[in-house]
């Protein structure tokens, strides 16, 4: 035969010995550089996205909200940007049409609570608020459990 491509990638797949010292001062090391990867499947797109998450949330819950407001349209992001990750593990995980129905059904419900907080907000009912979107962002991380990327449950922030 014809040899039409040839390639070769490194990675980091040396086991627990060799990962990195994953944070410093002003740095935290996520994805493949901080050794979150599969290494027998050479897969690793969901872990390196958790792991930027998760390096996110770690940042701002050590930090102080100025005011209830301001934590609710923090967590109002959060919760936007699990939503947004539910198509693109739905696209990259081999997830059947039962998972891909139930999860959908945890995302109507976190809507529907997104949409309860969002009221309470306007009413200037921020504690309440950010109690219900922190459900609604539950109720995504769920619906990314069912389609197959494991996300742990996050703590409640407290003030």
């Amino acid at each position: 035969g014809k040899m039409l491509k040839y390639g070769a990638k490194t990675i980091n797949a040396g086991g627990w010995n060799t990962m990195p010292k994953l944070y410093a001062d002003g740095v935290l090391l996520v994805g493949d550089c901080a050794s979150f990867l599969n290494g027998q499947r050479i897969k690793g797109i969901h872990t390196a996205m958790k792991s930027g998450m998760l390096a996110a949330e770690t940042i701002v819950y050590d930090l102080k909200f100025n005011s209830p407001a301001e934590e609710f349209r923090h967590e109002l992001a959060r919760n936007r940007s699990y939503e947004d990750l539910i198509p693109i593990a739905l696209a990259q995980l081999n997830t059947t049409r039962e998972s891909a129905t139930r999860a959908d059904g945890y995302v109507q419900k976190s809507r529907s609570l997104r949409e309860t907080a969002q009221k309470q907000a306007s009413g200037g009912e921020h504690p309440a608020a950010v109690k219900n979107i922190q459900d609604a962002t539950r109720h995504l991380q769920h619906a990314l459990q069912i389609v197959g990327l494991v996300i742990p449950q996050s703590p409640e922030i407290q003030p």
